[in-house]
């Protein structure tokens, strides 16, 4: 299995934030249907969604947009309230699922043209090396959302888009003094719960804003970069 390997050679700083606006998703609500480069299944009901696959190597799912991978879509569960994008209402939870004892990255893509909103939870209960969320148009991360995941994964929020194809074959995101971190602002509001997290990674324009209670008491409080442009 080829190791998860992130690449950081540009440092921003940590922010604190006293709070941020952002336009709310619908409660309760979830993502819709996607395309993904691995076989999966997207279950749920009412505000609890889970999307299970099984692989062992590197996988990106893009809602939105025409992928550049090749790949199937993925339908979202009848009887629940979605979002066109990688958004999650507050009250929300979507659940990652890797059946494979061992696996490799997943790189989450939402490719609509609108900004990300987590105000749910976000759980990865099976992709061990950790998951990317990226969306070059920004990233907002709730007071009101929980993230969690394996002990020892990562979390990554990135304010732009990498290389589908280049993940997909090496399961690495290059963050260097080239990469286009200045397309989307990234946030995580004060209240944020990111207890979970064993190492969170930021990377988005000038407006990277991290509410410094996020971390604090976690451990992603000692293990976290910030790259911004």
């Amino acid at each position: 299995m080829r190791k998860q390997i992130v690449k950081l050679a540009v440092l921003g700083t940590l922010l604190g934030v006293a709070g941020l606006a952002n336009a709310a998703v619908p409660a309760g609500s979830l993502p819709g249907s996607f395309q993904s480069s691995v076989s999966a299944t997207y279950t749920g009901s009412g505000s609890n969604g889970t999307i299970t696959f099984n692989s062992t190597s590197p996988q990106v799912m893009q809602w939105g947009g025409t992928p550049s991978f090749s790949g199937q879509t993925v339908q979202a569960p009848s009887g629940v309230t979605t979002n066109a994008g990688l958004d999650i209402g507050q009250g929300a939870t979507l659940t990652i699922t890797n059946q494979a004892s061992k696996g490799s990255g997943l790189l989450m893509i939402d490719a609509t043209g609108n900004p990300s909103e987590i105000a749910g939870s976000l759980i990865n209960s099976g992709t061990p090396e950790g998951i990317f969320v990226a969306n070059s148009n920004g990233v907002t991360v709730d007071g009101t959302a929980t993230i969690s995941g394996p002990t020892g994964a990562f979390f990554g929020i990135l304010g732009y888009t990498p290389d589908a194809n280049s993940f997909l074959s090496t399961n690495v995101v290059d963050i260097n003094g080239s990469t286009p971190t200045n397309n989307g602002p990234v946030t995580i509001a004060p209240g944020a719960n990111l207890s979970g997290v064993s190492t969170l990674l930021v990377a988005g324009n000038g407006n990277v804003n991290i509410g410094a209670s996020n971390i604090s008491g976690s451990n992603a409080a000692n293990n976290y970069f910030v790259a911004s442009a």
